[in-house]
């Protein structure tokens, strides 16, 4: 039966509570009394946690929201499919998370306890293949194993010489034009 965005938060959160006691009090102590909005494609819902029970409410532009969470099913396929790390597909714009830094510091929080839960918990493993069922159904196509072409290049402001000496050896520093 297909999920709307908050059939599937719904889902999640009810499967953490029945059969993951500990990662589901761990992901309402995060979330606090925060309030976040979540898109995926052209869907939004609001989400919180009110008296320990999640809300999942329609969208509000005029509501006021402590954080914001945007993605499209293509990434969330490849997350699942593990052809993209979720640290990739936030350097790479493919996820896009505003907020304060506690609420951001918060939902990345909450997708951690979730993906850290996943492969222990079949029904868990169950609602990411109906997602993905659903999602083929309806003609959404992830990229193929080594189609999706990452554009950034991430290094850290400052490294060691040594470092740079190795990377140089191994021909792994980046062109001069980036």
């Amino acid at each position: 039966m297909p999920h709307s965005l908050g059939g599937y938060i719904e889902a999640i959160v009810m499967i953490l509570a029945s059969n993951d006691v500990f990662a589901a009090a761990r992901m309402r102590r995060v979330a606090g009394a925060r309030r976040a909005r979540i898109m995926l494609d052209d869907e939004a819902v609001e989400v919180s946690f009110r008296e320990g029970e999640l809300r999942v409410e329609p969208a509000d532009p005029a509501r006021q929201v402590d954080g914001t969470g945007r993605t499209d099913r293509g990434t969330v396929l490849d997350l699942l499919a593990a052809r993209l790390e979720v640290s990739a597909a936030i350097l790479e714009g493919l996820i896009e998370i505003e907020g304060t830094p506690d609420a951001v510091a918060a939902m990345l929080l909450i997708i951690e306890i979730v993906l850290d839960a996943a492969p222990r918990n079949p029904a868990l493993q169950l609602l990411a293949d109906e997602f993905v069922n659903e999602s083929s159904s309806g003609h959404v196509r992830a990229q193929g194993p080594g189609t999706r072409q990452l554009s950034t290049a991430w290094y850290p402001a400052a490294s060691a010489a040594a470092e740079d000496s190795v990377l140089a050896r191994l021909n792994l520093l980046p062109d001069a034009g980036g």
